[in-house]
Protein backbone atom coordinates (compact mmCIF):
# COMPACT_ATOMS: atom_id res chain seq x y z
CA UNK A 1 0.00 0.00 0.00
CA UNK A 2 1.09 3.35 -0.67
CA UNK A 3 1.98 5.58 2.06
CA UNK A 4 -1.12 8.84 2.62
CA UNK A 5 1.95 11.17 1.98
CA UNK A 6 3.05 9.81 -1.79
CA UNK A 7 -0.97 10.11 -2.54
CA UNK A 8 -0.99 13.68 -1.69
CA UNK A 9 1.85 14.34 -2.57
CA UNK A 10 0.20 13.79 -6.32
CA UNK A 11 -2.60 14.84 -5.41
CA UNK A 12 -2.76 18.39 -3.72
CA UNK A 13 -1.50 19.91 -6.68
CA UNK A 14 -5.09 19.72 -8.13
CA UNK A 15 -6.85 21.17 -4.87
CA UNK A 16 -6.56 24.27 -6.21
CA UNK A 17 -8.37 23.33 -9.40
CA UNK A 18 -11.67 25.30 -9.98
CA UNK A 19 -13.48 22.32 -10.06
CA UNK A 20 -16.43 20.89 -7.90
CA UNK A 21 -16.76 17.64 -5.85
CA UNK A 22 -17.66 15.92 -9.54
CA UNK A 23 -14.45 17.41 -11.18
CA UNK A 24 -11.89 16.87 -8.25
CA UNK A 25 -13.61 13.18 -7.84
CA UNK A 26 -12.99 12.76 -11.67
CA UNK A 27 -9.16 14.11 -11.63
CA UNK A 28 -8.40 11.89 -8.45
CA UNK A 29 -9.37 8.62 -10.00
CA UNK A 30 -7.78 9.41 -13.14
CA UNK A 31 -4.33 9.96 -11.07
CA UNK A 32 -5.26 7.07 -8.64
CA UNK A 33 -5.70 4.63 -12.10
CA UNK A 34 -2.31 6.17 -13.34
CA UNK A 35 -0.59 5.02 -10.43
CA UNK A 36 -2.05 1.61 -9.83
CA UNK A 37 -3.58 2.28 -6.87
CA UNK A 38 -6.82 1.00 -5.58
CA UNK A 39 -9.95 3.04 -4.78
CA UNK A 40 -13.43 3.29 -5.17
CA UNK A 41 -14.88 6.61 -6.46
CA UNK A 42 -18.53 6.89 -4.62
CA UNK A 43 -21.71 9.32 -5.04
CA UNK A 44 -23.90 10.09 -2.10
CA UNK A 45 -25.00 13.16 0.26
CA UNK A 46 -22.41 15.38 2.46
CA UNK A 47 -24.30 16.92 5.35
CA UNK A 48 -22.89 20.01 6.72
CA UNK A 49 -24.40 22.03 8.70
CA UNK A 50 -27.49 19.77 9.15
CA UNK A 51 -27.78 20.30 5.46
CA UNK A 52 -27.63 17.98 3.15
CA UNK A 53 -25.64 18.32 -0.48
CA UNK A 54 -26.58 16.12 -3.28
CA UNK A 55 -24.81 14.66 -4.72
CA UNK A 56 -21.81 14.48 -3.66
CA UNK A 57 -18.91 12.32 -4.85
CA UNK A 58 -15.72 11.20 -3.12
CA UNK A 59 -13.29 8.71 -3.38
CA UNK A 60 -12.49 5.35 -0.38
CA UNK A 61 -9.48 3.69 -0.53
CA UNK A 62 -9.58 -0.12 0.77
CA UNK A 63 -7.68 1.22 4.04
CA UNK A 64 -10.89 2.76 5.13
CA UNK A 65 -9.27 6.37 4.48
CA UNK A 66 -11.43 8.31 2.20
CA UNK A 67 -10.48 11.47 -0.18
CA UNK A 68 -12.53 14.30 -0.61
CA UNK A 69 -11.01 17.83 -0.98
CA UNK A 70 -14.44 19.70 -1.63
CA UNK A 71 -15.69 18.72 1.61
CA UNK A 72 -12.33 19.75 3.21
CA UNK A 73 -12.40 16.35 5.30
CA UNK A 74 -8.72 15.28 3.04
CA UNK A 75 -8.20 12.04 5.28
CA UNK A 76 -6.21 10.00 3.02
Amino acid sequence: MIPKERIQQFLDPYDSSQTECDGMTRICHTLLTNHGIEHHPMIGVLFLHNQGIEPHFWIDLPSGERIDYRANTNSQ
